[in-house]
């Protein structure tokens, strides 16, 4: 799943984008792909070894990261309805 999330990543970062709104958006999504990416790798590692609290720490990143994708697609979205 990680390296799909990263594969999406580095696609999405090759995406040429002349409008400042999206290559803003662009960048916020690729931060935030790339990072989920490194936390459902750290928590598949934290499943195989048995490690609680880093299970927990990785599902609570994962947590933050949905919240922030939220308004990221909010934004295209209102952008994209203009």
């Amino acid at each position: 799943l990680s390296a799909r999330m990263a594969a999406i990543g580095a696609e999405l970062q090759g995406l040429s984008l002349k409008d400042p709104l999206l290559t803003t958006a662009q960048q916020k999504l690729v931060a935030l792909i790339n990072e989920a990416a490194r936390s459902a790798e750290e928590l598949g590692k934290a499943l195989q070894g048995q490690n609680s609290s880093a299970r927990n720490q990785a599902i609570t990143k994962i947590e933050e990261l949905l919240k922030k994708e939220a308004p990221i697609v909010d934004e295209i979205n209102q952008y994209c309805s203009n």
